[in-house]
């Protein structure tokens, strides 16, 4: 018994070890700082986002900032205190809400 209790522990304390060890999220230049920046279909038009401007179909409007709200939301804030919510549904799918409207779209990835 002894032994086995043995390689019981050692297994117990690899495990935590590993349980402890962080994670460390992909980066380079085929990892997008935020999981939004692309063009997606949104219903009404095709919008187009990068880290510094959101083009709604017909006009760049630069992005003042960028608010991480929950996991895979985010708050885009413009001038004029013209906000958008973004919420990641899926690797291919997003929801864009208006907080100045209420206006909302279910947007697919086109690229």
């Amino acid at each position: 018994m002894g032994r086995v209790f043995w390689v019981g522990i050692a297994c117990v304390v690899a495990g935590q070890a590993l349980a402890q060890a962080p994670v460390v999220a992909p980066s380079g230049p085929s990892s997008p700082k935020y999981p939004f920046i692309g063009k997606w279909d949104c219903e009404v038009a095709t919008f187009t986002f990068t880290d510094k401007i959101y083009n709604n179909g017909s006009e760049n409007m630069p992005i003042r900032k960028i608010v991480a709200t929950g996991k895979n939301e985010y708050r885009l804030e413009f001038a004029k205190g013209y906000r958008i919510m973004l919420q990641i549904t899926g690797p291919q799918k997003m929801n864009w809400l208006s907080g100045e409207s209420g206006d909302g779209f279910t947007c697919k990835r086109t690229r």
